[in-house]
């Protein structure tokens, strides 16, 4: 029998634009893309549209962008993303283990002390991720008190200005020894992935790596996401992330960052951009479950660098891990601002940009970093720590 002829990304396009009014919200963009087969969303992904974003195209981009982080409608994709984040931690503590267990056998047979050795490594990111969640409630509460409490502080022209500058200059000093916190996490991180990496190779190159026991439809899995956002964009293009806005940088790059991006694009509203919105929609939902065993093997064969390859597998996990690092990045840019703004005489005229977002156009992008902060370290505190633990204990003994 003749293979079934797929749809050509041009004819899908085509359904697409016929199915939506102008002008296209994110909402109908992604009405619009769950309506289509499987065998179609495949197309979207695998031969995306691309657009090719221009100077010019960046102030529309943002103001579709903020207004979307500012909707109802994103509520519920903070959830799913902060649920898709602590599924990611999860699954790089099942893919350890499965390491570790790995690592066991080869010391039986072998008389080595591998697993000593990869144990502290292990017990490392448990407890990395342990920390990460009082961190990721704390980010919140001061993402949610910089929209809410500090910008309308600042602007209050019936304070004086030294008042003013002393609660800036505080939360710039608090902010600076938290980016230090979450800096310091994020190294650690990017090494428990590197040392990981490297007990894989050794494993590898001594073809040790055994396949799960289970059937492939029981073995556990990691979930992947094979594409990334930044290929909507042509060669060339100034791309999204280098808006002139810090918060809105931060979200651009979040677990949830496709749906913000999805909105910047619906705002340029050309025809190019909007097919590119609805690629990019479809790879929202473009999900993998990749059995551990599998993973771990082509972590061992990988071509290229370790880093490409922990991107493709854990990406979301490290777009979490952006958030965390980034937003006191982007929150000490913007209190610097004011800062300067204050120094310079609190004119309205004169007012820093998301000061003026904050306060004139309702943007309050801190908040719903915030909000999706909140969601993570309650999802990510049900995971059963201790009993990882004792298993780990098991192993070794």
């Amino acid at each position: 029998m003749s293979s079934p002829v797929l749809p050509s990304s041009t004819s899908v396009l085509h359904k697409l634009n016929e199915q939506v009014f102008r002008p296209v919200t994110v909402s109908a963009c992604l009405e619009a893309v769950s309506s289509l087969s499987e065998s179609e969303r495949k197309v979207l992904v695998e031969s995306p549209a691309k657009y090719q974003l221009v100077s010019t195209d960046k102030e529309a981009f943002t103001t579709a962008a903020v207004q979307a982080l500012a909707s109802d409608d994103l509520d519920q994709v903070l959830g799913d993303a902060a649920s898709g984040a602590s599924a990611a931690v999860h699954g790089i503590i099942e893919l350890m283990f499965a390491l570790l267990l790995n690592l066991a056998r080869a010391d039986t047979m072998n008389g080595t002390h591998l697993t000593e050795e990869y144990e502290p490594i292990l017990r490392l990111y448990y407890q990395t991720m342990r920390d990460g969640i009082p961190l990721s409630n704390t980010i919140a509460q001061y993402a949610e008190d910089f929209d809410n409490k500090i910008i309308e502080f600042c602007a209050d022209g019936s304070l004086t200005i030294d008042v003013r500058l002393l609660t800036i200059l505080e939360y710039i000093k608090v902010a600076q020894g938290y980016q230090t916190t979450a800096d310091e996490m994020h190294s650690t991180l990017e090494s428990v992935f590197d040392k990981t990496l490297d007990f894989v190779d050794q494993l590898g190159s001594q073809s040790l790596l055994k396949p799960d026991a289970k059937d492939e439809k029981e073995a556990k899995t990691v979930r992947a996401r094979r594409t990334s956002a930044k290929t909507i964009f042509s060669a060339g293009s100034a791309g999204p992330l280098d808006a002139k806005v810090p918060a809105l940088k931060v979200a651009l790059v979040s677990p949830f960052g496709r749906y913000v991006m999805v909105a910047g694009l619906l705002g340029v509203a050309n025809a190019e951009a909007i097919n590119a919105a609805f690629s990019l929609a479809a790879s929202m939902a473009n999900w993998e479950y990749v059995p551990i065993d599998r993973v771990m093997s082509d972590l061992a064969t990988r071509s290229g660098s370790g880093t490409d390859t922990n991107t493709e597998y854990f990406n979301e996990f490290r777009e979490h891990i952006e958030v965390l690092a980034g937003y006191w990045q982007s929150a000490l840019v913007d209190a610097r601002e004011i800062e300067l703004w204050l120094n310079d005489g609190a004119s309205s005229v004169d007012m820093p940009t998301y000061m003026n977002m904050a306060l004139n156009e309702g943007a309050k992008i801190y908040v719903e970093v915030g909000k999706y902060l909140r969601l993570y370290a309650e999802e990510t505190n049900q995971i059963p720590w201790d009993e990882w633990l004792n298993a780990d204990k098991r192993i070794r003994n």
